[in-house]
């Protein structure tokens, strides 16, 4: 039986891909034994220290943004997010075969915006009727409460759960090693090579605050590049106009009865 409240909109195909797959290459790092710490040469740390240095200070983020590029089940996945500690979020989430998705957060207001290819996905897919053609491009208002809706995004604006998944990175590095530097995004950063079940390169910034600032997974189901930047800057949401906003509540149920 369906609701209209609900109207079918159960947890998006692919977004929810485009959260394991993100999930994925977060803790893809680890998987292997951790070797011991070799010894640190005066005021020099280890890779080891180095690398748990950096996923400490990841945790403390008050804010940043996360750059996903990946596949999922053998699918293209591309991730965008921006988020705070305070319910400010915003992001974009493409999955091929299974179109994009805009999402905002601004406390407790929640918004989704699907595109034209994710309308099945969003209306249940074969299991029911496809939204109307009108709702692409447009706003879904998530209901206040409503967890169904907003479920395929909840863990992608909690800035907690999301690195979370990062925690794996600290464990499971089999052989690490300080293979030379690189700039990434204008940040100048140390290479790390983790040799383990799961294949990586971390690399780590060299000024300021140790942020990790790419994780290249080179192999296994999680393989892609994430990268973070923008710490502890202002994460700027504003509500989508008004015209560009729908009321699921008064969409079609696409439920089954």
């Amino acid at each position: 039986m369906g609701t209209r409240t609900g109207t079918g909109l159960r947890a998006a195909a692919g977004a929810a891909a485009a959260c394991s797959v993100l999930a994925l290459a977060l803790s893809g790092c680890g998987g292997g034994d951790r070797a011991p710490d070799p010894p640190a040469s005066g005021a020099a740390l280890s890779p080891y220290e180095s690398v748990d240095r950096a996923a400490q200070a990841l945790r403390k983020a008050q804010s940043l943004t996360v750059t996903h590029l990946g596949k999922a089940k053998g699918r293209n996945v591309e991730i965008r997010i921006s988020l705070d500690r305070h319910g400010a979020c915003t992001g974009r989430t493409a999955v091929r075969g299974s179109g994009t998705y805009e999402f905002l957060a601004v406390g407790d207001r929640r918004w989704i915006k699907p595109d034209s290819g994710s309308l099945p996905s969003l209306g249940g897919g074969a299991g029911g009727r496809a939204l109307p053609p009108g709702v692409a491009g447009h706003y879904l208002a998530v209901p206040p409460g409503d967890q169904k809706l907003w479920a395929p995004f909840a863990q992608l604006c909690d800035l907690d759960r999301l690195l979370a998944q990062y925690d794996s990175l600290s464990s499971g590095l089999g052989v690490l090693t300080r293979t030379g530097t690189d700039r990434i995004d204008g940040v100048q950063a140390v290479k790390y090579h983790s040799a383990a079940a799961v294949d990586s390169d971390i690399y780590v910034a060299a000024e300021g605050t140790p942020y990790p600032v790419k994780i290249e997974t080179l192999t296994g189901d999680g393989a892609g590049t994430v990268w973070f930047g923008g710490f502890d800057r202002p994460v700027e949401v504003s509500a989508p106009p008004a015209e560009l906003v729908m009321d699921p509540s008064k969409l079609p149920s696409t439920d089954s009865a």
